[in-house]
């Protein structure tokens, strides 16, 4: 079988990507960096069932016991250490609020952490920097929900599915190389996260809001309107797309706008179902 381009050509991640993680496996002890650097992660206590269906394709499950997914990669070397600004993004299936963390690195000293993890709430969530920590409340138990932690030098975002929820500014935040980036623990309360973990993207650079939104929207799911049809003339229709409302098994509501027809007579066509 051959592997899609996207796992093994590095160029397709060059854009400001330090390391992506598509938790694409079936078996085996590795999850593949599929940027060109190469971080290779490492999995701990983790069986071949742990690779199972995720957001996209597969996803890696951690059991909440002592499951762990090691980088061995540090901060300063992913391009995400210090102050430098950085964006890390991923995709969780939370089962168990137990403070387990999704992903962790840097020290347990003053601004030194980088650490999305659970709290002992149900869907409540926290950023640590080991100072200026941020807690915040997401509704995503045993749902997929993706998110965004950001940092620009000066100010720190939260964002969840696309959407902003946090900001807060600091200019002390200085991440150092005590842990690798690692995934499934938050050492500072020796807690393991009982989730399934997908797609994370650790870029060296601030991404725009628009962004992170369409990053999450090229994930999610397929129920909207993403395309136009084939064109016969030079100049495509343009369309405002809108969200799904409703959505049900034989209903939805929507709402989309045809802002301009190009240069070819257009009709709209709304397809429902397979």
């Amino acid at each position: 079988v051959t592997q899609p381009a996207y796992t093994t050509n590095g160029a397709t991640w060059a854009n400001g990507y330090s390391a992506v993680y598509h938790m694409g496996s079936s078996s085996g002890r590795t999850a593949i960096d599929s940027s060109a650097n190469r971080f290779n992660a490492t999995t701990t206590n983790m069986l071949d069932s742990a690779w199972m269906a995720g957001k996209v394709g597969n996803g890696l499950s951690f059991d909440g016991i002592d499951d762990l997914l090691d980088t061995g990669t540090y901060p300063s070397r992913l391009g995400i250490g210090g102050s430098h600004p950085r964006t890390v993004s991923v995709w969780a299936y939370t089962r168990k609020f137990n403070s387990g963390g999704i992903y962790e690195t840097g020290n347990q000293g003053n601004f030194e952490f980088w650490v999305l993890r659970t709290y002992d709430t149900e869907n409540m969530w926290r950023v640590n920097h080991y100072n200026g920590d941020m807690n915040f409340t997401y509704v995503a138990k045993t749902n997929w929900a993706y998110f965004t932690h950001w940092y620009d030098g000066s100010v720190i975002k939260v964002f969840a599915d696309g959407d902003q929820l946090m900001v807060a500014g600091t200019n002390q935040l200085n991440t150092t190389d005590v842990y690798p980036f690692r995934f499934g623990q938050y050492v500072g309360l020796s807690a393991r996260v009982d989730a399934i973990i997908d797609e994370c993207r650790i870029s060296t650079v601030a991404r725009s809001t628009n962004w992170v939104w369409a990053e999450h929207l090229s994930m999610e799911s397929e129920n909207s309107l993403i395309r136009c049809d084939s064109v016969e003339e030079s100049l495509a229709p343009s369309i405002r797309i809108g969200e799904l409302q409703g959505l049900a098994a034989a209903s939805v509501s929507f709402q989309a706008d045809l802002i301009s027809t190009g240069s070819a007579p257009t009709t709209v066509f709304v397809c429902w179902g397979e």
